[in-house]
């Protein structure tokens, strides 16, 4: 959430009652317009408390049409009792690619800017407002390991302290742990 760097943090601090949606917004816009992240083909948004296992997103990066606007995820297509609206969960995490994100930047004051004060509910009706696919991808989990179906292509799993985060690591690469 900090890659926007202080100037946009500070803006946004600014300006009170402004929520995440903001914040997120401007490093959204921090990634697609400034020049030192020409050729980013994809943006990995999760929260700092999310256990994110690096090889196993590698591998499913690598099969991502990054030339296609799509954001990947936990995401709910349908509309339900917890959304009424297409969603993908932050926290856990999801992948935008380039083409999803320059889009949503340039329609983000026409057709985008709803401050809901949760980004992840504000980027994803974004992201299908403006054209990009939802993929849905089980390997992003809301929950902690122990409260989720045992899942060995896991990606990430969500609501982890530190300490969580070490056990986690050391069940998955236990050579490095050591």
């Amino acid at each position: 959430d900090a890659i926007a760097g202080r100037a946009a943090e500070a803006a946004v601090a600014a300006r009170p009652g402004v929520g995440s949606d903001a914040r997120m917004w401007a490093a959204l816009s921090a990634v697609a317009t400034r020049g030192a992240f020409r050729g980013v083909r994809l943006v990995l948004k999760v929260d700092d408390d999310t256990y994110l296992h690096v090889p196993r997103l590698w591998a499913l990066l690598r099969r991502v049409p990054w030339r296609t606007p799509a954001i990947i995820g936990q995401c709910e297509l349908a509309q339900s009792a917890l959304y009424t609206q297409p969603f993908c969960g932050g926290g856990a995490g999801y992948v935008l690619t380039a083409p999803a994100l320059r889009s949503m930047v340039i329609h983000q004051s026409a057709r985008c800017w709803n401050s809901t004060g949760h980004d992840d509910v504000s980027t994803s009706a974004c992201a299908v407002a403006t054209g990009s696919y939802m993929v849905f991808h089980s390997g992003f989990h809301w929950h902690r390991p122990e409260e989720a179906p045992a899942d060995p292509a896991f990606v990430t799993y969500h609501h982890l302290n530190p300490a969580q985060m070490r056990q986690l690591h050391a069940r998955c690469h236990p050579a490095r742990a050591a």
